[in-house]
């Protein structure tokens, strides 16, 4: 398996809820230094995992939506503990969506799994690592009540009876298709089957 690594930093500032955390629970700052990691069986025609510049730049941007704020004045998420293994996942959704979007270039396609490893100090780290879908995804506009920040969001079968929901506010959601053929997102349903949008990149 080829990897490639990429590297930046962020900044916060959150507190905790519960015992376990001690004096973590009081307001307080913390800088995180990532490392994202890109994995594939065999390289692009290139002879590359990725774009080691595009990754740079995906990574920074990604980790700007983060950088420099309180998470706990953040709706996104309330009623989380925004733990360094919360982190990693909350990242980790993030740059699934970028490559989803196709900000990674045509090379991304081959990758199969991505890690990202967060490090809160010199002694102590959290991962987390998945797998990148096999499915094609469809790009829906998005309509008035939908819950997404995105202008697009993007549905792929994972079996018969569902779909994966991968929208710009890193909801992952699989729910159950109605018996006509259509799903549900909140208040919205969206039919199963639309043509992909004309401008939209799909994986």
């Amino acid at each position: 398996m080829y990897t490639v690594s990429v590297r930046d930093h962020f900044m916060i500032a959150h507190s905790f809820h519960g015992e376990a955390f001690g004096p973590a629970q009081r307001l307080h700052g913390a800088t995180y230094v990532v490392d994202l990691e890109f994995r594939r069986p065999d390289l692009d025609a290139n002879g590359m995992v990725v774009d080691i510049g595009l990754a740079t730049e995906v990574l920074r941007a990604v980790l700007a939506g983060l950088n420099y704020r309180n998470l706990d004045e953040d709706p996104a998420f309330t009623g989380h503990n925004t733990t360094t293994e919360f982190l990693a996942r909350e990242l980790f959704d993030r740059i699934v969506s970028a490559i989803g979007r196709g900000e990674l270039g045509a090379g991304a396609r081959g990758v199969e799994s991505v890690r990202v490893l967060l490090h809160e100090s010199h002694v102590a780290s959290a991962s987390f690592t998945g797998p990148l879908s096999r499915h094609d995804t469809v790009c829906f506009p998005r309509v008035p009540g939908a819950t997404c920040r995105d202008t697009t969001i993007n549905a792929e079968p994972v079996e018969p009876r569902f779909v994966r929901v991968l929208c710009e506010c890193h909801v992952v959601t699989d729910m159950e298709t109605a018996s006509d053929g259509r799903f549900q997102l909140g208040m919205v349903a969206w039919p199963a089957q639309v043509p992909k949008t004309p401008g939209v990149k799909t994986r």
